[in-house]
């Protein structure tokens, strides 16, 4: 996926229904949201991945999982907004603070509220489950509860946070041949299937040509997708 957030120009209200709101809404974060983010490199798992390029592709991961596990327009704009702000405790106006105290009620309303109100647009969310979707995506707490009843709130939108978290250990599967977070996430989605379970299949090129490689990968995506296949992960050498 393009680690490029300068010029984010996906398009996806034309496949989608009028009545569904989510497609604009991920149009606007992705084109107006992300460029209204710090420009920040993170560490760790994600040293001198820029916090936009990673929020971009938690996002965009989000969106097709939920697609997949076909979460409804309303559940899956929380969960992309979440998506959007989940790593607000990165910001400088937040350092050294807890994630806990920096993914408040109030902090959420204001971020959002301030980049709708510049745009003039709004969207029906629900801040309150955003708040336990951005909590539950690394195994904090509810803010104003402990122990059995913050497990017990955020066990209503499980599936929502087990989204997000497989889409955060997805963006840091940086090499084609990376193993562990790959199926690290597909436990994570698969234990909210229960009629079958999903695995992965590849293909892999081990000479890039460019865009002749690039064509190659399109055919074979495309034959795959016939069988059922869903294309998730995009590498130079294979998908």
């Amino acid at each position: 996926m393009s680690k490029n957030t300068e010029t984010l120009i996906l398009k996806l209200l034309e496949d989608e229904t009028a009545e569904q709101q989510s497609p604009r809404l991920m149009e606007f974060l992705l084109n107006r949201g992300i460029q209204a983010m710090p420009d920040i490199l993170q560490t760790g798992d994600k040293q001198q991945q820029s916090l936009k390029a990673h929020t971009q592709n938690v996002m965009c991961f989000c969106y097709q999982l939920a697609d997949i596990l076909e979460i409804d327009d309303t559940q899956k704009m929380n969960l992309i907004t979440a998506a959007f702000l989940h790593d607000i405790n990165k910001f400088d106006t937040y350092r050294n603070m807890s994630y806990k105290d920096v993914a408040t009620l109030d902090n959420i309303d204001r971020h959002l509220k301030t980049l709708f109100e510049q745009w003039e647009v709004s969207f029906d969310l629900t801040t309150t489950i955003i708040q336990d979707i951005m909590l539950g995506h690394s195994g904090h707490l509810h803010h104003s509860s402990s122990g059995l009843e913050a497990n017990a709130q955020n066990c209503e939108n499980q599936q929502l946070i087990s989204i997000i978290q497989a889409a955060d250990t997805l963006d840091i599967s940086h090499y084609f041949h990376e193993q562990d977070k790959k199926h690290q996430a597909l436990r994570l989605i698969n234990q909210h299937v229960h009629d079958f379970q999903y695995d992965y299949t590849w293909h892999y090129f081990s000479d890039n040509r460019g865009l002749y490689t690039n064509f190659i990968h399109n055919v074979i995506v495309a034959e795959y997708q016939k069988q059922g296949a869903i294309p998730l992960l995009f590498y130079p050498e294979g998908v």
